[in-house]
């Protein structure tokens, strides 16, 4: 939900900042500078769209996906920002974690990939934390693979230095920053500082964002999406208002309401630098915050013009913009000029310098007419209005010749029922050009009429002679024949006055009334209602607001005469620029870090350049716990993920389902199979998975069986397949005529010793160093420690070891290292195929 409604913000912003800077229906097509910007409505359907999702909440997919399951977690770096797990039931799971912070902020906590870090034999909980290890498939970003962060201490610690030291010397602060991401971590630190150092507000706190305020309003109301701490307290303050409106009195719930973290007191929000202008004087420091970060157009990058120009005002870059940005000259031109040997990759914050280095660029602005462009427009849209207005004056007066030649013919057909077929209408205008001067019959009216030569603006349009321009009707009487024709015959009739008598439609029930008009009245009044703010929520309410003012703004706009420009800015950067990185992005020790512990099966590293690639590739490589299956494709180049395989439906048999063993293995019960594929007769039917038993008495003997198995290897359907899990064949007395148990899962020491201290088993356990416990009876003496001591170790890759004394202490630490396996009889078979990870006892 934070991404659709705070994301559909951020794009409105940046195309309404671009629309109003540059005329985009009137750029070049053939050139290369053409921009493709959506309308605000075509962006509010797009995010309409969206279907909102929760964290760790599974989303069967539709249609050719039907088949696949989506879940977000949650990611860190921006309010609603997730790593996505896509599950397949034939081609296993993919996480995609590409931008994602294990660094907890201020109002968001870190990623789930480190709290899912414990390693894969870690007991599982169920939780969203687990759910991310062990990935088929893991595809992550690298870019800053070979960065170190700063610390958020030293970080937060420079910036409120620089700003106080700043503006306590009367000189301004500029801070690029985005439109909704990165803004709130900026503005709570910023604001939390004015309440601390200016509670009197001495200093404006400035934020130039067309939809700031929204985006302030809405994140209150996403709280439950950020910090605990926050969430706690946003259900402590909704209490608290709840309370407040029962009773007024009560001072808690007052304070708990005034206590909102994202409240931002000191905050003054400014639709454009203008607006700023007109309320805070130029000369006064003050600390402004403006969109968006590259400077590609906007507020900053028209500041930037004006704070070059003091050498004592500071830009602040939070970030390092995209490639040929002006964000990014700024950010060279700061690194270029660092001491000698410093790397802003290392974690080292450097230092504010003046590059003194000349900007090229460009400036576009929409800007009202003035004088005698402003003169001429007004007098082309006066001409267009009288234009248009003599248009619809001759569209009136057709329509209203048109009711009138209907009137008339409703007349002529009540008199005279008998000519009704007879009657036709003439066109006099037109019997000059006939030979013989005939009349030439026009059967269907006025109303299709050729048009005239001069078009609708023909003089003689406007002019009425005797003869009402020549139309005229045949009438039937005792004054001429019926037969009679021609321009002067008796039984030719026309009309003498240009009146028009309205008629009303009446009925049995006396006048028609006109439905149509009472509709378009009732939707008009639907219309113009308000929104009950006591029933509606906050969201609909604040999205209603905002489209009536977008509304009266476009109405503004176009009401004011305007034209675009453009302005070749040459300008020496004089001030002081810093970079104080407040990226809210993993780094390189996070990355090496966290991918091994996640343990995927094929890792796929994007964004990372040779440099990175290699250097990423070379550390992994060296841990032998990970997978060898590690991608680093460069730009557009394309890898294959495994291998092409084939998957099958199966129905499990009733004798097989009769006879399964199921253990509990975690959240999963577990069971070994040992069974056939019996073909049905025909392809409609099922493919019926049975057990060997059933298939022989079914096709009547050992052979066919087996001509069955034989078959189905030789088609492929049989193959191997590499099992998920670690397993074993373990000898165990007892185990029949199959020989061996299959033993699933992994052994952690510590969860050994912490289940041994505890009743039936009550041994003390303590480790006697890396990798062995050493187990004795409570109470035991030291002198015959030796005898009864059972001693627990982990050899090698899979591998662990009981060794001691045949006796009573034996039997419970062997059988406490078998409960925290799952154990599947008749696991001969499996466990051999499983040897290099097998787990000996």
């Amino acid at each position: 939900m934070p991404v659709q409604s705070m994301g559909k913000l951020t794009v409105l912003e940046a195309i309404q900042t671009w629309r109003n800077e540059v005329d985009i229906d009137k750029e070049p097509t053939n050139g290369s500078t053409r921009r493709c910007l959506a309308t605000a409505d075509e962006v509010e359907d797009a995010f309409e769209a969206i279907k909102t999702v929760r964290y760790m909440q599974p989303t069967h997919l539709e249609g050719k996906c039907a088949s696949l399951t989506l879940t977000a977690y949650n990611a860190g770096h921006s309010l609603g920002g997730a790593v996505w797990k896509i599950r397949s039931p034939t081609s296993g799971t993919v996480v995609i974690a590409l931008d994602w912070n294990h660094n907890r902020e201020r109002h968001l906590d870190g990623t789930i990939l480190l709290s899912s870090s414990s390693g894969p034999g870690a007991p599982s909980s169920g939780s969203g934390s687990d759910a991310v290890r062990r990935p088929d498939l893991l595809i992550t970003e690298i870019e800053r693979g070979l960065v170190v962060n700063t610390r958020r201490k030293d970080r937060d610690a420079a910036l409120i230095d620089l700003v106080h030291t700043t503006i306590q010397a009367g000189n301004s602060l500029l801070f690029p920053i985005d439109a909704s991401a990165r803004l709130l971590e900026l503005m709570v630190l910023l604001d939390q500082h004015w309440a601390y150092a200016y509670p009197h507000a001495r200093f404006p706190l400035c934020l130039i964002s067309r939809t700031g305020k929204e985006v302030i309003e809405r994140s209150r109301t996403y709280m439950e999406w950020m910090t605990r701490e926050w969430a706690t307290k946003a259900n402590e303050t909704i209490e608290a208002t709840q309370d407040q409106k029962r009773n007024p009195q009560q001072r808690g719930a007052r304070n708990a309401v005034a206590s909102s973290p994202l409240d931002f007191k000191y905050v003054k929000v400014f639709s454009s630098v203008q607006a700023m202008d007109e309320a805070i004087p130029q000369d006064q420091a003050r600390v402004v915050l403006a969109v968006p970060p590259s400077m590609t157009h906007g507020p900053s990058r028209r500041l930037l013009s004006r704070f070059a120009s003091n050498p004592n005002d500071v830009v602040v870059l939070i970030g390092r913009g995209e490639q040929g940005s002006l964000c990014r000259q700024l950010w060279d031109a700061w690194n270029a000029n660092q001491t000698k040997g410093f790397a802003w990759t290392a974690g080292k914050l450097g230092h504010p310098v003046v590059p003194n280095t000349k900007l090229r660029f460009e400036l576009q602005s929409k800007v009202p007419l003035e004088g005698e462009e402003l003169r001429a427009h007004l007098e082309a849209e006066q001409a267009e209005r009288d234009r248009l207005a003599q248009q619809r004056a001759l569209l009136a007066r057709s329509r209203r010749r048109l009711e009138a030649d209907e009137d008339d013919s409703d007349s002529d057909s009540d008199s005279d029922v008998d000519a009704e077929n007879d009657e036709a209408v003439y066109d006099v205008a037109t019997t000059t050009a006939e030979p013989g001067g005939a009349l030439r019959k026009r059967p269907y009216g006025v109303a299709f009429a050729e048009p005239p030569a001069g078009g609708m603006g023909d003089t003689n349009q406007l002019s009425y002679d005797i003869y009402l321009k020549g139309n005229a009707s045949r009438a039937t009487s005792f004054f001429g024949s019926s037969s009679t024709e021609g321009p002067f015959g008796l039984g030719v009739r026309y009309r003498l006055f240009p009146a028009i008598e309205r008629k009303r439609m009446v009925d049995t029930f006396g006048e028609v009334t006109d439905i149509a008009r009472w509709l378009s009245r009732r939707r008009a009044v639907e219309a113009a209602e308000t929104v009950d703010p006591l029933s509606a929520d906050a969201a609909s309410a604040a999205e209603a607001a905002r489209k009536k003012m977008v509304a009266e703004e476009a109405a503004r706009a176009a009401a004011i005469p305007s034209k675009y420009i453009t302005e070749d800015v040459t300008l020496k950067l004089s001030c002081r620029v810093a970079f104080i990185e407040m990226s809210g992005l993993n780094d390189g020790r996070a990355l090496k870090t966290l991918i091994p512990q996640l343990h995927p099966r094929r890792l796929v590293m994007v964004n990372g350049d040779t440099r990175t690639n290699e250097d990423m590739t070379a550390v992994l490589g060296a841990i032998k716990s990970l997978t060898a299956e590690v991608y680093a494709p460069r730009w557009m180049e394309s890898v294959q993920i495994g291998q092409v395989t084939n998957a099958f439906t199966v129905q499990l048999g009733e004798a097989l389902l009769s006879g399964l063993q199921l253990s509990r293995f975690e959240e999963f019960e577990v069971a070994h199979v040992r069974a056939l594929v019996r073909r049905s007769a025909t392809e409609d039917e099922v493919t019926v998975l049975e057990s060997e038993s059933a298939i022989a008495a079914a096709e009547d003997g050992e052979e066919s069986g087996s001509k069955v198995l034989t078959d189905l290897t030789e088609s492929g359907i049989v193959r191997s397949i590499e099992s998920t899990v670690q397993a074993s064949r373990v000898a165990v007395p007892g185990a029949g005529d199959v020989g061996g148990t299959l033993f699933i899962g992994d052994l952690k020491l510590s969860t050994l010793k912490s289940l041994l201290g505890h009743p039936p088993y009550r041994l003390n356990a303590d480790f006697a160093g890396e990798g062995m416990l050493v187990c004795a009876p409570a109470g035991a003496k030291a002198g015959t420690l030796g005898s009864e001591a059972v001693t627990v170790q982990k050899r090698g890759k899979g591998r662990i070891v009981v060794e001691g004394n045949v006796g009573k202490s034996f039997g419970l630490v062997r059988g406490a290292v078998y409960g925290l396996h799952a154990r599947v009889a008749g696991g001969a078979a499996a466990g051999t195929s499983s040897a290099e990870a097998a787990e000996e006892a």
